[in-house]
């Protein structure tokens, strides 16, 4: 199983418009991707001792280096771990989590008012679409 992987909103437009900009960015291929929605990611994110609701999808998950890591904790890792000027995402950790999940919530509560659903990904070349767990 790959290490860094994913766990995203598959119905999500900006979760989306995320993985298509970091398959863009990650110059090293070390992230992988899968959607929440997927029995897999269910599985997965049970064997560590995560339940998802799939009817209430709140957060993107980061599984990196064997830990879990979640709402802002997740995309401060993400960009993190795309290297280059992203490292510089980590300097958000000075701000306290609970305030940089504040801003996580709200904006995760109400993704599909300001970006839509969609029900299909943009087409991807062979090499991403290796990318994305199914």
């Amino acid at each position: 199983m790959k290490t860094n992987i994913v766990f995203f909103d598959g119905e999500c437009a900006m979760c989306n418009g995320l993985v298509l900009f970091i398959l863009e960015k990650d110059k090293s291929l070390k992230m992988n991707f899968i959607s929440l929605q997927t029995k897999k990611a269910e599985d997965l994110l049970l064997k560590n001792d995560i339940v998802i609701n799939n009817k209430k999808i709140t957060t993107i998950y980061y599984l990196s280096n064997g830990k879990i890591k979640s709402h802002s904790d997740a995309i401060i890792s993400i960009f993190y771990d795309l290297g280059s000027l992203w490292k510089v995402f980590i300097t958000l950790k000075i701000i306290p989590k609970k305030i940089r999940d504040l801003v996580y919530r709200f904006i995760s509560k109400n993704r599909y008012l300001f970006f839509g659903k969609q029900e299909s990904c943009k087409l991807l070349s062979i090499e991403n679409r290796n990318r994305i767990i199914e």
